[in-house]
Parts: structure tokens; sequence; C-alpha cells
């Protein structure tokens, strides 16, 4: 969760590519992901968001709005439709 409420904010990120970073993370869109047990990794992907401000501020804006896709509302609405679907409605 911590992935996606960053993005909501508007930020980049940078995660580990195990477990389930991956699904939160949109690796090139809405952050970068990396070889978390690799310190030269990570801190590569940190130096290169603070210098590229373009790249930073893209990835955050992308963030914003995949994650406000997550709001439980519209989950509800989904769920509810497949429900409908499986019930043959």
């Amino acid at each position: 969760m911590v992935f996606l409420e960053a993005n909501a904010c508007g930020k980049p990120v940078i995660g580990g590519n195990a477990g389930g970073v991956p699904d939160a993370i949109v690796n090139g869109k809405s952050g970068i992901l990396v070889d978390g047990e690799s310190v030269e990794a990570v801190a590569m992907e940190v130096i290169r968001l603070l210098r590229d401000e373009g790249l930073s501020f893209q990835m955050g804006n992308f963030g914003r709005e995949r994650a406000l896709t997550f709001d439980w509302e519209r989950k509800a609405v989904e769920f509810e439709a497949v429900c409908e679907k499986v019930a043959g409605r």
C-alpha cells in the first residue's frame, strides 16, 4: 500500500522487484523496480529521479492517476458487476 499511497500524492516510487511490489508499481510509468537487495541499484535510481525532474514529474502524475483507480467505491462497483455476471443477470 505504501507505493500506491506515495503515488496518490504524486510521487514516483522505487521498489524491490519481489513479492507484491511489482503489482503496485508499473515499472517505468509510476516508478522503478530494482533489485531490492542491491544498494547500488537503489541509489542509482534515487539519483536518477532527483536529477531528472521531468521524469519524476511524469511518473508522479501517472502514479496519481493510477492510484485513483484503486478507490473502494470503484472496487465495490466492479465487484458487484462480477457478482451479477456470475449470477447470470
